[in-house]
C-alpha cells in the first residue's frame, strides 16, 4: 500500500475506503485520533455573517484548536513536531478536518460577525 502526504490528501475531493488505506499507513495513529475526532463531531466550521469570513476549529483532548486551512494548527503538537523537528507533516486536527470536509461530515456554525474578534481571541490563545 503506497503511503499519502497531506499535499496529496489536500488535492482530493472525497475520500473513499481505499484512500483511507493508504493513509493508514502514512499516518497511524493520528489518522485513528483524527477519525475519532470526526466521529465525535468536534470539527467545527463557523461562518461569521454578513462578511461570510470562515473559520475553522477542532476541539482536541484538551482545548478548541484554531486550524488556518491545509496549513496550521496552533497545536503544541504542530509546533512542536511539525515546525520545529519536521517529524511529521501534519497533526491530527489539521487530518481530521482535511477529511471531515472531503467527506460532508462537520458541524456548521453561524455567527454575526460581532463575535468575531472576541472568538479569535479565544482560540488563538494557547
Amino acid at each position: 500500500m503506497t503511503a499519502m502526504t497531506l499535499k496529496e490528501i489536500i488535492k482530493l475531493k472525497s475520500i473513499n475506503e481505499e484512500i483511507l488505506d493508504k493513509l493508514k499507513t502514512s499516518y497511524g495513529k493520528r489518522l485513528e485520533k483524527a477519525l475519532n475526532t470526526i466521529k465525535g463531531e468536534r470539527v467545527h466550521k463557523y461562518i461569521f455573517e454578513p462578511s461570510n469570513k470562515i473559520v475553522w476549529i477542532v476541539t482536541g483532548n484538551e482545548r478548541d484548536y484554531w486550524i488556518i486551512p491545509d496549513i496550521y494548527c496552533n497545536c503544541n503538537d504542530f509546533y512542536m513536531n511539525v515546525v520545529t523537528k519536521q517529524k511529521y507533516d501534519t497533526c491530527y486536527h489539521l487530518l481530521a478536518k482535511l477529511l471531515a470536509e472531503r467527506q460532508n461530515k462537520y458541524k456548521t456554525w453561524n455567527i454575526k460577525d460581532d463575535r468575531y474578534l472576541n472568538l479569535m481571541k479565544e482560540w488563538q490563545n494557547v
